[in-house]
C-alpha cells in the first residue's frame, strides 16, 4: 500500500518531504510491531508475563452476562470475585512450551497473569452468581436486583 496517498495534499510537497518519511516510518513500527526477532533490545512478547483476555459484556432484563475468551486455561487457573461495585476477573495462563532442541523465530502466543476489572453500573444479587467454563470460555451470569430492574424505564419516543 502506498501510504503517501493516504497523507494530506499538503504534505506531498517537497518542502515537507521530512513529515512523509516520519509518517512512513511511524507506519513501519507499528506494523512491524509485534515481528520484532527475540534479543536483548527486544525481548518476545512471552516475556511480558501480563495480558489480556478479550471480553463481552451484554444484559437482559434480569440479567447481565459477562463472556470472557480463555483459550488454553484451566478453571483452577480462573479467579473470580465481586468486591464493592466491580467484578474482578483474573487468573493465570501457563506456558507450555517443549524446548528439546527448538529455535523459536517467532512466539506470539503469551502466557502469564491478567486481571480484569469491570464497573457494575447495576445492583447485582451477590448470593446469584454463576460462572461456567466451557471450551476456553467463562461464562459469568449476574442478576439484577429487584431494585435494579425496577429502576429501568421505557420513555417513549414521539414524533413532531
Amino acid at each position: 500500500m502506498n501510504t503517501t496517498s493516504l497523507l494530506p495534499w499538503r504534505w506531498k510537497t517537497e518542502d515537507d518531504k521530512g513529515f512523509v518519511q516520519l509518517h512512513q516510518a511511524m507506519n513501519e513500527l507499528f506494523n512491524n510491531f509485534n515481528s520484532f526477532s527475540p534479543s536483548a533490545e527486544f525481548p518476545p512478547m512471552s516475556y511480558a508475563r501480563s495480558w489480556n483476555p478479550r471480553l463481552d459484556v451484554a444484559e437482559t432484563e434480569k440479567e447481565i452476562f459477562v463472556t470472557v475468551e480463555l483459550p488454553g486455561m484451566d478453571e483452577k487457573d480462573i479467579n473470580i470475585s465481586l468486591s464493592g461495585d466491580q467484578l474482578i476477573i483474573g487468573g493465570e495462563k501457563r506456558e507450555e512450551k517443549d524446548e528439546k532442541g527448538k529455535t523459536y523465530h517467532r512466539i506470539e502466543r503469551i502466557g502469564g497473569s491478567f486481571q480484569r476489572v469491570l464497573p457494575l453500573y447495576w445492583d447485582v444479587d451477590r448470593n446469584n452468581v454463576k460462572a461456567i467454563f466451557s471450551r476456553g470460555v467463562l461464562t459469568i451470569s449476574l442478576y439484577k436486583t429487584q431494585k435494579a430492574q425496577e429502576m429501568v424505564r421505557r420513555i417513549p419516543v414521539k414524533t413532531t
